[in-house]
């Protein structure tokens, strides 16, 4: 994480990378996982 807090998450197929705030991260990912949200979302 750099030192504002962010991290970036990067989509395994496209290489496309986001930026977000690392408290959102653990949400974030569950949601990804379980389908309720799409990378392109971010």
């Amino acid at each position: 994480p750099r030192a504002n807090g962010g991290v970036t998450v990067r989509e395994r197929d496209s290489t496309e990378q986001k930026r977000l705030p690392i408290d959102e991260l653990p949400e974030t990912l569950s949601a990804i996982r379980a389908g309720d949200l799409e990378f392109e979302e971010l």
